[in-house]
């Protein structure tokens, strides 16, 4: 069980239960598209995960299967079956991970512009430290979540890299690295024991841990070839245009599919 309470709203109501998951440095509020669509129709929790938003950063370590375990543990403590759980980024290899550690409470999974890391750990370890010395922490991770947006900024942009740059760089680093860590060693084998329908949305593709780009029409990415090797029931949309926060640039489409998800996979409607 979690060893402290993580902060979330809960709203809503009806079958079955959505868990929205945000991504790396972020929070719950990142959502805010998506909570007041699906919680006409559905019981919505969006969650902060340990050491962001207003969730405690508790005793245990700031892993991928850390983060994944306490969202399994949510799942039992508000007592949740049947539940869809909803990853953006970073988030989606948490989700992946809570399934896995839940997987009786768990009824489908949607992906949310999520990514594999390439190449090989220590490589990317001696970019990314490399990096970091050259620039500070606070710098390296405004500019990596500039890159996240495409041609004129929105409006909220600002208000993101001020909420990523205040974040403690003993949360953000260990976490970071750890995700490449994740890749190489857990995801391949966490997929291939995820037994119910996943839903893939991609917009954007991770080249590296600091820059991305926009996918091509019919594109097919990493992180979806995984799923569809490893998936019975899997699903896909490639969405070009927004930037990597496209559940907040182009909510409209992506909402219509998650509902079409649902429908066509979970309700059976």
């Amino acid at each position: 069980m979690l060893d402290f309470r993580l902060n979330f709203t809960r709203q809503g109501a009806g079958a079955p239960p959505i868990v929205f998951v945000h991504g790396y440095l972020c929070r719950l509020e990142d959502w805010r598209c998506q909570v007041p669509h699906f919680a006409k129709s559905h019981d919505v929790i969006a969650v902060d995960l340990r050491g962001h938003g207003r969730s405690p950063l508790g005793e245990k370590p700031m892993t991928l299967d850390v983060l994944g375990k306490d969202v399994a543990d949510l799942l039992e403590q508000e007592d949740l079956e049947g539940a869809v759980l909803v990853g953006h980024s970073m988030g989606c290899r948490v989700v992946v991970e809570a399934c896995t550690q839940a997987s009786d409470r768990v009824a489908g999974l949607v992906l949310v512009d999520g990514s594999r890391s390439i190449g090989e750990p220590a490589d990317t370890f001696r970019a990314y430290d490399k990096k970091l010395a050259e620039l500070g922490f606070e710098k390296l991770v405004t500019e990596m979540f500039a890159g996240m947006f495409f041609g004129e900024p929105p409006e909220w942009a600002p208000e993101k890299l001020a909420q990523v740059a205040a974040m403690p760089e003993s949360t953000a680093v260990p976490l970071s690295r750890n995700m490449v860590d994740y890749d190489k060693r857990r995801m391949t084998a966490a997929m291939g024991e995820v037994k119910v329908p996943v839903l893939v949305i991609q917009s954007t593709d991770r080249l590296s841990f600091d820059a991305r780009r926009p996918v091509v029409e019919g594109e097919k990415l990493a992180l979806q070839q995984l799923v569809e090797e490893s998936v019975a029931v899997s699903d896909a949309m490639c969405l070009p245009g927004p930037g990597h926060f496209n559940m907040i640039e182009a909510p409209g489409p992506i909402n219509a599919r998650i509902d079409e998800f649902l429908a066509q996979r979970i309700t059976g409607q």
